[in-house]
């Protein structure tokens, strides 16, 4: 498989914050740890989204308290 995994890369985090949504708005998953990565599951069950668009947030807030908001889209394709 390629891309199997989405994750942020970053350095000199102090608070980092991720959500990904479905086209329906629902969160399906999030993560206040940057060195995790999504493997295209749901947060509650383990099982695999379906293909489609989803929308990424993150939030990232760097030692000088300086914050940064993110958003774009990830798609999957099963």
């Amino acid at each position: 498989q390629k891309n199997d995994r989405f994750e942020i890369f970053a350095e000199g985090v102090q608070e980092f914050n991720i959500k990904i949504f479905n086209q329906r708005g629902q969160m399906v998953y999030e993560s206040k740890d940057f060195s995790e990565s999504w493997n295209g599951q749901y947060l509650n069950d383990g099982a695999d989204c379906p293909s489609g668009i989803y929308v990424y947030e993150v939030m990232v807030r760097d030692f000088n308290r300086k914050k940064y908001n993110l958003k774009g889209r990830i798609t999957i394709l099963r």
